[in-house]
């Protein structure tokens, strides 16, 4: 009898959705598996984007949650049709992308409907009290360097359970920058300057570099903010300005990711974790939540990004690595001596080591 995987993720965030893709794509390929693939901010009751701006909800809500998990597992969650998933799909075993999926895995296993092991694929810079809330409930840790390794031991997991691994990513083509260049309407003999979005804080740092009219090129990515789309688009015609791209939910983001010369991003650890993969200096903008501080200090300590606290302080930094690219040299430099971990074998192993409680 296959072993049943679920994958879980939250789809607020490009980058964490395209590691579960690629989780289920590798898992599927093997045909040993029967696997599930769910995106549990489809069973979310509240607006996450909005909300996350609240210390008090990371804080308190989540921090807090193996304290309370049924009040506010059923406050935040659609609680009827998430059993009825589980219930129907029985996983022996559960691979998360996010904290929230652990939590959830371990309400179901304590309320004795499900018998699953539970596979936390942390893709944080840093050991925060959310992935290690309900430590005791997890089997394995998947973290992406030591310095992360060395975090959540002295957070008191155990070093049996912490594993490093490798994104499980890779292009499935190689497109020239000359190609992309042409799809997107770029000048590919200037800078590109990747810029992953999808908040409406982000305007505000989006109109104040564009305005300024540098010589590069941007590709904005609003993922699935059409509100933001129309609104940057608005402001570019508005504008005339010409050397601007502003793209919603793309499949090419990780090409152009590879083409790019700079990313500008919130430091969310999946986001982090494709810029160390395809070794790209970033510049980071204000983390919404201790977390994303934390991979930001993280990062600035390496010399991977730097990180801005205001729409001008953006416009300024670009300036800087425009007119001084040693700075982005430099930073690449140091990102090519970054070990992300093992390969994707590992997690085959370790579910293969698994056994059914």
């Amino acid at each position: 009898m296959k072993k049943r995987i679920l994958i879980g993720y939250m789809s607020y965030n490009i980058c964490q959705e395209a590691i579960a893709n690629s989780l289920f794509d590798c898992f599927n390929e093997k045909g040993k598996y029967e696997v599930r693939l769910v995106n549990f901010y489809s069973y979310f009751n509240c607006n996450l984007g909005e909300t996350a701006k609240l210390d008090f909800l990371y804080g308190f809500l989540y921090g807090k949650v193996a304290k309370n998990t049924s009040k506010i597992f059923t406050r935040n969650f659609d609680y009827v049709e998430i059993k009825k998933l589980f219930k129907s799909f029985n996983p022996d075993v559960v691979i998360s992308t996010h904290f929230y999926v652990n939590y959830i895995t371990s309400f179901f296993n304590k309320e004795n409907m499900i018998d699953s092991k539970i596979i936390s694929f942390v893709p944080d810079y840093s050991c925060h009290s959310w992935w290690v809330a309900n430590k005791d409930d997890i089997d394995y840790y998947l973290v992406n360097c030591v310095n992360v390794k060395q975090e959540f031991l002295k957070c008191g997991v155990s070093d049996k359970k912490i594993v490093l691994f490798d994104i499980p990513f890779k292009l499935d083509q190689d497109i020239s920058k000359d190609v992309l260049a042409k799809r997107y309407n770029l000048n590919h003999d200037k800078s590109i300057y990747l810029f992953l979005s999808g908040s409406n804080d982000d305007y505000d740092y989006f109109k104040d570099l564009v305005k300024r009219k540098y010589d590069f090129s941007i590709v904005f990515v609003c993922g699935n903010n059409i509100f933001l789309k129309d609104k940057c688009e608005k402001f570019i015609r508005d504008n005339d300005i010409r050397n601007v791209v502003v793209l919603s939910f793309v499949k090419d983001v990780f090409y152009i990711m590879n083409i790019s010369d700079v990313v500008i991003t919130k430091p969310s650890g999946c986001n982090l974790m494709y810029i160390t993969k395809f070794k790209k200096p970033s510049i980071l903008l204000p983390g919404s939540n201790p977390i994303q501080r934390k991979n930001s200090n993280f990062f600035c300590k390496k010399n991977y990004s730097a990180k801005i606290n205001s729409p001008y302080a953006l416009s300024k930094k670009v300036s800087s690595f425009l007119n001084y690219p040693f700075i982005v040299k430099s930073m690449a430099n140091k990102l090519n001596k970054f070990d992300n971990g093992y390969f994707f074998k590992v997690i085959t192993n370790l579910i293969e080591k698994i056994s059914v409680r």
